[in-house]
């Protein structure tokens, strides 16, 4: 009697770990935009946690990589792109072929130069480590007001759309002497349509520009969408499974979300 009612509370412990540890784990989960600042980094860069060099499997970085095999990525932008490189640093976990190193700036942008400028940031990023490619998300920021001196410029006005392609082929150029390959990803749908239809005029900036330069365009707003082409907050997780991806403000991910949007990009 005393061993049997030993392996029942064994069993019955197993059930336990199998199946509420895990429902209590994925209940918890909070947007991830990013991590930790590095202070060796420009005034307002955050870093997210060193990484060993890893790559995809089925990624062949062969003809590109360092001297060492070790293709380097450095992810910078805004607040989506902390957590899109911290969803690719995730999905390309345990394989030594790529490193990924992720730098971005919560509210930074193109519009606001003067609060932060990516073209003057990435010269000083880039010094860090061999880096052979750059993948960029910038934009969700960019929809207001530009300071141009003594003038406000009126968004989508011709002088802000002028501004704004200058500053956008500043970076783009800063890139190309810093010898990086540009994958530059378009920004997701959003859940507010004129917040959306003002991402899809800047991705659409962001498009034409990057193509021109020679870089690539990574459009994953498909990957977000219902089956009608509306906004939807669920979809397949990096697995496959059905999970709800965005955050309740229709802006943002959750972890699963940046993993999927990492899968995608890598």
């Amino acid at each position: 009697m005393g061993q049997w009612f030993v392996r029942i509370l064994i069993v019955l412990g197993m059930l336990v770990l199998f199946f509420i540890v895990p429902g209590m784990s994925q209940t918890t989960e909070q947007p991830l935009m990013g991590s930790e600042a590095a202070p060796e980094l420009p005034a307002g860069v955050v870093a997210s946690s060193p990484l060993d060099a890893t790559v995809a499997d089925d990624a062949d970085v062969s003809l590109n990589a360092g001297d060492d095999g070790i293709f380097r990525v450095l992810v910078v932008g805004d607040g989506l792109a902390g957590g899109m490189g911290a969803g690719m640093t995730r999905m390309v976990e345990g394989n030594a072929a790529m490193e990924v190193v992720n730098r971005f700036n919560e509210s930074s942008g193109l519009a606001r130069p003067e609060f932060y400028d990516w073209a003057s940031a990435i010269p000083k990023i880039a010094t860090t480590k061999p880096f052979d490619a750059a993948v960029i998300m910038l934009g969700a920021n960019d929809r207001q007001i530009i300071r141009d001196g003594e003038n406000r410029l009126i968004f989508r006005s011709p002088e802000w759309n002028a501004f704004y392609e200058a500053q956008l082929d500043g970076v783009l150029e800063v890139l190309k002497v810093q010898g990086l390959r540009v994958y530059w990803v378009g920004l997701p749908p959003m859940a507010d349509p004129n917040f959306d239809n003002d991402m899809r005029f800047i991705s659409e900036l962001h498009r034409k520009h990057v193509v021109a330069k020679g870089g690539h365009y990574i459009d994953i707003r498909a990957f977000f969408l219902g089956p009608d082409g509306s906004y939807v907050d669920r979809g397949p997780d990096e697995t496959g499974t059905d999970r709800k991806l965005r955050t309740r403000d229709g802006i943002g991910f959750f972890k699963v979300g940046n993993n999927r949007l990492g899968q995608l990009v890598v």
